[in-house]
């Protein structure tokens, strides 16, 4: 085996997150990033004699989840479609975006892709303020969505 031929894995520091959609959102920096999962629920069938057998009966996921400093005193394109969707809930139509998710190099080149189908926000919460510790206000937005698969 050849060791300069030997690629080391991706760095999970280094991502990037984009809408792709109706609402021309542009800051998307974020700290942090987790909820990329994916479940097939299996369901236990007697086949009789003891014997069992365990089928698939449907995908899910759960929800994706950002972090980031809490923006500034005006409010961004993603704070006002956040506050926009929380304020109106289930009595106007939520307008979903997509998202892409982007594992990058040193370089800023992808290593790795998902695509997050028909997300929105669903939870917004500010952590906790401690005069005690210097730490930066962050905010975590959580998004329900359809679909996500790997594209890269």
């Amino acid at each position: 085996m050849e060791l300069d031929h030997i690629i080391p894995p991706p760095v999970s520091f280094y991502f990037q997150v984009e809408f792709v959609g109706p609402l021309d959102i542009k800051d998307m920096a974020f700290m942090e990033v987790s909820g990329l999962t994916m479940e097939l629920e299996t369901q236990e069938i007697d086949m009789g004699g003891g014997h069992k057998r365990v089928v698939p009966v449907r995908q899910k996921h759960g929800n994706f989840i950002c972090k980031r400093p809490l923006h500034e005193v005006f409010m961004s394109d993603l704070s006002s479609w956040v506050d926009s969707v929380m304020h109106q809930g289930v009595n106007t139509a939520i307008v979903p975006c997509d998202l892409i998710v982007k594992l990058l190099d040193a370089a800023g080149n992808p290593q790795c892709a998902w695509y997050i189908k028909g997300a929105y926000p669903v939870k917004w919460d500010i952590a906790g303020f401690d005069s005690k510790k210097n730490e930066v206000a962050l905010e975590t937005i959580e998004f329900a969505y359809d679909t996500n698969r790997r594209i890269m």
